[in-house]
């Protein structure tokens, strides 16, 4: 079946770059997802809103993000569906950039307000991005005996990003700080931009 899914793999040139595009993601996206909450604690610290722990300050960003993806995500979701597939990649590349710029912000600010602001913006587009992501695997796949081989093997790319990517990642952290590793992050993922 491995066998079957990566000769359909190799034979659909798109799904190379999706396969790529994964890859990339995966590597990229470890670092804000390893070091958002060290860079908030060391880095940036938290409003002084009440008497506030940083658990509470997670909790917080977990239900908007979660909201955002309960009532946003599902109404957007059903608007991009119908897309064809140079619409979803428009969209994506879109999405990706937006990341990219929030990753940044994230990265490079001091202030708890615009943190806080680029967290929740790269949430969103997240939620988002999953669903276009399946929309537009699953329109590549016209063979339905390797469709869940194929899904695997885009999950895998992103699964072998991130253990490649990690550990780069926190190395540039140990070294030159949470920032340079979070800004190296946000910079690994723009290739991604010319896949798309």
């Amino acid at each position: 079946t491995a066998a079957a899914g990566g000769r359909y793999i190799r034979a659909q040139p798109l799904l190379l770059l999706l396969l790529g595009i994964a890859l990339i993601g995966g590597m990229g996206a470890e670092g804000f997802d390893r070091l958002k909450e060290a860079h908030f604690i060391r880095d940036i610290g938290f409003p002084s809103v009440g008497d506030f722990q940083p658990v509470m300050w997670f909790g917080a960003f977990s239900l908007v993000g979660m909201a955002f993806g309960f009532f946003g995500v599902g109404r957007l979701r059903k608007r991009f569906e119908q897309q064809g597939t140079a619409g979803i990649a428009r969209l994506l590349f879109s999405a990706e950039a937006v990341v990219i710029a929030g990753l940044l912000a994230f990265a490079l600010t001091r202030s708890a307000a615009v943190a806080i602001a680029a967290l929740l913006t790269i949430f969103l587009v997240r939620r988002l991005q999953g669903p276009l992501w399946s929309i537009w695997v699953n329109q590549q796949i016209t063979d339905s005996s390797v469709r869940a081989t194929v899904l695997s093997m885009t999950g895998q790319a992103d699964a072998i990003g991130q253990a490649g990517g990690g550990p780069v990642l926190g190395a540039i952290g140990n070294a030159w700080g949470i920032r340079a590793a979070l800004t190296t992050g946000a910079l690994v993922l723009t290739p991604a931009l010319g896949l798309y």
